[in-house]
């Protein structure tokens, strides 16, 4: 199953969408621990293609991403394509 997944585009925010909804202002996360779950997500998927992301994303997230997985470019990461 996990070579069916293909792509993920992940919330910077660990908060639910209860209190996402709730919330005044957007939660950014930390872009060291997303950069950290995709890593264990890379480990676990083999085709896995990171395509940005979602809720309160920024380019400090995009690039600790990018980092991680040995991209070694945001621009790259930006657009969903990553070095193997």
């Amino acid at each position: 199953w996990q070579e069916r997944i293909g792509g993920i585009r992940a919330n910077a925010s660990c908060k639910s969408h209860a209190e996402l909804d709730a919330a005044e202002t957007l939660d950014s996360g930390d872009p060291h621990d997303l950069a950290e779950r995709y890593r264990s997500l890379d480990a676990m998927l083999p085709n896995l293609t990171v395509t940005g992301g979602c809720c309160g994303t920024d380019e400090r997230h995009i690039s600790a991403i990018a980092n991680v997985l040995g991209s070694g470019s945001a621009s790259d990461m930006a657009v969903g394509s990553r070095a193997a």
